[in-house]
């Protein structure tokens, strides 16, 4: 935004001062009289009376706006030299500032002074006035006569060197309104540029409203005959108008505008103060588009001034089309621009692959794919993308659920991101319930974070790369077992009282139970009615939620009989200042969960070590163990590849060795503080036929964390970690504040297997996080050791990496891995790496196997030329047996006739059949296999429940050229696309016809299948086409 002109106003706007400047005085010739006030806006009295004598200037007008000028009116011509902010002063009262102003002189009367305060604009065009709102200003001009310091200088003076006699001493405030400049409703005029039909020639300044054959490339150019508020018309800093929209009306009908497309470009603003007029010019980002080949509907540009538009007053444009509101609407047609047909052809460029380009074709997305011998083969893995993109914002929080325990998976799309759906019959929405997710590509920035929940493992599977960077975390960790009172009953909980396991990870053990009190006396002291009550920590669920695969054990009930009435038969400590006996006996606290190793056990510790009577008894309850890891590993060493097509249960395992880790023990109940009515002081404290229990007490334990999930984690093309993958165990239960429960064993690390054509993670420790859960703590401490009672520390768990050209050097990824043992530098009881194609099973075999799949997206493809839209041909003989060259798209496939020998193959043309060629199945491929991606395929090897191969389009427009047309954002800030105007993948690109307003550009995306043994003979595709016509 510009501003011209000096900050001054017309000389005729000085009558809307709030009084006139008027005088009897009105030459504009100094003739060399006295200097003194003879008027001024504020309602000035005259600095000399009848009779020659000077007086004191006092003002009528009190309250004037926040841009109104003072205006002060001297006996003879002013001397701009000697007005300055001393002799001429504006002084805010209750902070001695100085207002930014300037002085100015009437250009068409030099005895006319004006003090103009100043007029700017913030970053977002609103007004910043020079006087504050409700504020007081104390205008002072000195005179030579005076009184006190007022007479005091410097003074103004004329021209002809006379001092200013009378003082002048006012007190203003300022309220909310601002003066109009320019009275009334603002009006405006807006040009264009036109083709001259005649001679070809532009006409430059033409009428837009109505106006036809504007030129393409013409600016709109705006004139307000009024100084307008720079927020209602356009940001300075953006060039966007917050109100003015500009948009194309495919049809021409005025009296529909729910097809109209915004038309993207910038403002430019130019306000000048001095003629008091605003300038704004719109240039789109492209040339405007043809009015179209129907001239008898043509294409319109539609311009909406609506009633947000204001000058500084607040006043709103004329209803300039009468329409009844302010402001409204005008429209124009573009010349016409005829367009042919167009052929869109992808010949898939070669490139080797190898470990830094990975062989995909530079020019296009490529992921997951690679393009060999000027053909697009099956690439390594990452899914189909039939997700979209994952994109994420930074600091956003996604959660995807790997089940439908809860009554829903996880839906797609998710909220704020793309409407980007890959799949059968135009689908909208998916929902995944198997834990698999296959994402175009998946970023996660600093602050953000993926967390994956469920009973299923996690599997994230991206065509393209996947990117986590420093602060970004994708988390499957174990849950903490919460601080427990020990006071409650299981049957009493109200939340969930264990540490849950993470995506296929064994949950915590619980806590044991309060003690089924049977004996009424010993209700009275304080005992609960449990029946059924399990005392003893249960185990925590094993590895791969499995029982007793390595689960932590539970704790103990200490001691492992309890009284049947009050008669004293526990161990006992006596209390200080013989007050009576209690017991200080403690029981076992929960073991860590196993996976990579054993977990470690549970330490019980009671305050006083040995019991007072009997004497010499223990009262901490034994150790317990944490859990086992024998039985976890097999003896060929998959189970630490995590690898999920084989396990434990045979070929068909459903998730084979992709298994999180285990649930810490729960911790054992006692009875700590329980009291006899013993004085104590003696060794009576055990003599049951004295003394009897007066309170009881029986506290349960805390439950184990949960075990560390697991997560399959694949790119077709580049896992890139800078920021941290997390399967944390769980922390065991501890005991709250003034509580006495047992804690509860840690969970167990989770299992983390990344895979991807590359590998590169940041050479920092903890970028992938597999350590076991703490074991919970007790509030009590040991009289001699000072330790708390703690459950069992869970085992780390296991990480398996593998790229596709064996490039991994285990000892230098074991540092980022946490935890990290620097005596064996390689962990390898931890960390295993491997290299190969790790994208599909050694044998094609039932069940849905996403790493079998394998896709690839174009870039976004646009026609040359300055169209408005792309309408797709339909097919011009049957798809099924017509003639291959009439299909309005199309592919080659490179095709073995014999699966055996891979190395001969034919071209056989994906649509259509041609009786000479070399397709054996006498229709087309695309009949015979079908264009179904099955995403719950029975296996059974037969091409009519999902096809090898399938290809899918898309549609959007974009206001603006694109940078790089493979690198597109779909939606946020930076997108070039139309809000809403993304498509669906459809299977045929005449689909795309029917969406409105029509795509100006495309793009298309092949997906392979090789759960198929069909995969066998489909080697390859070449030659896409896509036919259709521009306008």
């Amino acid at each position: 935004m510009k501003l011209t002109g000096s900050n001054t106003w017309l000389l005729s706007l000085a009558a809307l001062s709030t009084l006139a400047a008027c005088s009897d005085s009105a030459s504009k010739l100094d003739t060399g009289g006295e200097m003194y006030i003879d008027t001024c806006s504020l309602g000035c009295n005259r600095g000399i009376d009848n009779d020659g004598d000077i007086l004191d200037v006092t003002c009528q007008v009190t309250a004037i706006s926040r841009n109104q000028e003072i205006a002060v009116v001297f006996a003879s011509a002013v001397d701009m030299s000697k007005v300055t902010s001393q002799s001429f002063r504006v002084i805010d009262t209750a902070t001695g500032g100085v207002p930014t102003g300037t002085f100015v002189l009437d250009p068409a009367n030099d005895h006319r002074l004006i003090y103009r305060p100043s007029l700017t604009f913030d970053s977002l065009g609103n007004p910043i006035y020079g006087f504050d709102t409700d504020t007081t200003y104390q205008v002072r001009i000195k005179g030579e006569q005076g009184t006190g310091q007022m007479g005091l200088g410097p003074f103004i003076e004329s021209v002809g060197g006379r001092t200013n006699q009378s003082a002048l001493d006012c007190s203003v405030r300022t309220d909310t309104t601002i003066v109009d400049q320019v009275p009334g409703a603002p009006v405006f005029t807006a040009l264009v540029d036109t083709i001259d039909p005649g001679t070809g020639g532009v006409l430059t300044g033409q009428d837009a409203d109505g106006a036809v054959d504007v030129s393409q490339d013409t600016s709109i150019d705006f004139t307000f005959l009024d100084v307008m508020n720079p927020a209602t018309l356009a940001n300075p800093s953006t060039g966007l108008a917050p109100y003015i929209t500009i948009q194309v009306d495919p049809d021409g009908d005025l009296g529909t505008s729910s097809d109209r497309v915004d038309v993207f470009g910038t403002f430019d603003l130019d306000i000048d103060l001095e003629l008091l007029v605003t300038h704004l010019s719109f240039t789109s980002f492209q040339p405007l588009p043809s009015s179209g080949s129907d001239p008898s509907n043509p294409r319109l540009v539609v311009v909406n001034l609506p009633p947000g538009v204001l000058d500084l007053a607040g006043n709103s444009l004329d209803d300039f089309d009468g329409d009844g509101a302010a402001g409204g609407t005008f429209s124009f047609a573009v010349e016409a621009v005829p367009f042919g047909a167009f052929e869109l052809r992808d010949e898939f460029s070669s490139t080797t692959p190898g470990p830094n380009d990975f062989g995909q074709d530079a020019s296009r997305s490529c992921a997951g794919m690679l393009s060999v011998d000027n053909n697009l083969v099956r690439g390594v893995g990452g899914g189909s993308g039939r997700l979209g993109e994952l994109i994420l914002s930074p600091n956003e929080t996604v959660v995807l659920v790997t089940d439908n325990s809860s009554g829903a998976g996880a839906t797609f799309p998710l909220t704020n991101h793309p409407a980007d759906i890959l799949g059968n019959n135009n689908e909208t929405v998916i929902e995944v319930t198997d834990g698999v997710f296959e994402f175009a590509s998946v970023y996660v920035p600093n602050g953000a974070s993926i967390t994956f929940q469920g009973e299923n493992p996690a599997r994230l599977f991206s065509r393209g790369p996947i990117t986590v960077e420093e602060g970004g975390v994708i988390d499957v960790s174990g849950g903490a077992a919460p601080n427990h009172d020990g006071v409650l009953m299981h049957s009493q909980q109200t939340t969930s009282f264990v540490g849950e396991g993470g995506p296929f990870a064994g949950d915590g053990g619980i806590g044991g139970d309060r003690h089924d009190t049977q004996d009424l006396n010993l209700q009275i002291a304080g005992g609960t009615e449990n029946p059924g009550a399990i005392t003893a920590g249960l185990p925590g669920e094993g590895v791969g939620q499995f029982a007793n695969l390595g689960g932590g054990r539970g704790g103990v009930q200490y001691p492992a009989t309890y009284p049947t009435g009050i008669a004293t038969q526990i161990q006992l400590e006596d209390l200080t200042f013989s007050t009576g006996c209690a017991s200080d006996q403690v029981g076992g606290t929960g073991g860590g969960g196993a996976y990579a190793i054993d977990g470690l056990p549970g330490i019980a510790v009671a305050e006083t070590d040995i019991s007072t009577s009997p004497a010499g008894v223990e009262n901490a309850g034994p150790a317990t163990a944490g859990g086992d890891s024998t039985g976890i590993f097999d003896a060929n060493g998959l189970a630490r590849t995590l690898t999920p097509d084989e396990g434990p249960g045979g070929v068909n395992f459903p998730h084979g060795f992709l298994r999180g880790g285990s649930g810490g023990g729960g911790g054992g109940n006692h009875p700590m503080n329980t009291h006899s009515n013993s004085t104590g002081g003696d060794s009576d404290c055990w003599d049951s036929n004295m003394y009897t229990i007066d309170e009881w007490y029986d506290h349960s334990g805390a439950s184990g964390g949960g075990g560390g999930g697991v997560i399959q984690a694949t790119s077709g093309t580049r896992l890139s970690l800078s920021g941290e993958i997390k399967s944390v165990g769980g922390q065991g239960g501890t005991a709250i504040t003034g509580g006495f429960a047992s804690p509860g064993g840690g969970g167990s690390g989770g299992g983390v297997l990344l895979q991807a054509v590359d590998i590169s993670i940041l050479d920092q420790p903890g970028r992938v996080n597999v350590d076991g859960g703490e074991g919970g703590a007790s509030q009590w401490v040991g009289e001699l050791s000072g330790l708390p009672s703690t459950g069992g520390k869970g085992s780390p768990g296991i990480v398996r990496i593998e790229d596709f050209f064996d490039a991994l050097d285990v000892g230098e990824l074991a540092a980022s891995i946490t935890p990290f043992d620097s005596n064996d530098p390689n962990s390898p009881d931890i960390l295993s790496a491997g290299g190969g194609a790790y994208d599909q099973p050694a044998t094609f075999r039932d069940g849905y196997l996403p790493n079998a799949f394998t896709g690839s997206v174009s870039c976004w493809r646009v026609p040359d030329g300055n169209f408005f839209e792309m309408s797709f041909d339909a097919d011009s003989d049957d798809p099924v047996s017509g003639d291959p060259s009439l299909m309005a798209w199309n592919a080659d496939v490179i095709f073995a006739p014999n699966p055996a020998a891979p190395a001969t193959t034919v071209t056989v043309a994906y649509r259509g059949f041609d009786p000479l060629g070399d397709n054996p199945f006498g229709v087309s491929l695309e009949s015979h296999y079908g264009n179904t991606m099955n995403h719950d395929f029975d296996g059974d090897g037969n091409p009519d429940g999902t096809a090898p191969i399938t290809i899918r389009f898309q549609g959007a427009r974009t206001f603006k050229d694109l940078d790089n047309p493979c690198t597109v954002d779909l939606i946020g800030p930076d997108s070039p696309i139309n809000q809403g105007s993304l498509t669906p993948w459809v299977s045929h690109p005449a689909e795309l016809n029917d969406f409105d307003p029509k795509p100006n550009m495309v793009r298309y995306t092949v997906v392979y299948d090789a759960t198929q043994i069909s995969m066998h003979n489909v080697q390859a595709i070449d030659n896409l086409i896509i036919k259709g016509a521009l306008d």
